[in-house]
């Protein structure tokens, strides 16, 4: 009888990851792969403050969304990796863009992994907002916190399953 290491011993267990592994693998491999930062989760932090964030919904196959809650300290350690260059540099659009492009990343990685590599999802384009009242669901979200090189930051997802 072959042998199977723990992960796919789950995965026939069970027809997905459970989400919050899925979650912290998706962010773990999207900050390391795209923003070269290594990230180890958090239980809740102390008082955190985040200033505007990035959200993106999905459509399909599973309805939700998920929102990079970013403090500016995060924000400039990844940008600054990405563009090789200063902060100060750089003009707020590539900021912006380069910002949205890592949740565009990140959301990504976790449908594959969450639905399957290979299934077609739908998602939103990423956007930046400055309140969080607007999203639909808000309360339906799961935070996840980590630590990425001691800046900390805040992953929100929300999964609903399609009728």
């Amino acid at each position: 009888m072959p042998r199977m290491d723990g992960v796919e011993f789950l995965k026939k267990l069970m027809p997905q990851y459970p989400l919050p592994v899925v979650v912290v693998k998706a962010v773990e491999m999207t900050f390391m792969d795209v923003a070269f930062i290594d990230v180890v989760e958090l239980e809740y932090p102390e008082e955190l403050q985040f200033g505007n964030i990035i959200y993106v919904s999905f459509y399909a196959p599973v309805l939700g969304g998920m929102i990079l809650h970013l403090p500016r300290e995060c924000k400039k350690m990844i940008v600054e990796n990405i563009h090789g260059s200063n902060w100060e540099a750089l003009p707020p659009n590539e900021i912006d863009d380069c910002l949205v492009e890592v949740l565009n990343v990140l959301a990504g990685n976790f449908l594959n992994q969450y639905c399957g590599k290979g299934t077609r999802h739908s998602m939103s384009f990423p956007e930046i907002m400055f309140d969080e009242s607007t999203i639909p669901a808000k309360d339906n979200y799961i935070d996840y916190y980590f630590d990425g090189e001691g800046k900390i930051f805040k992953v929100s997802v929300c999964i609903q399953e399609q009728q």
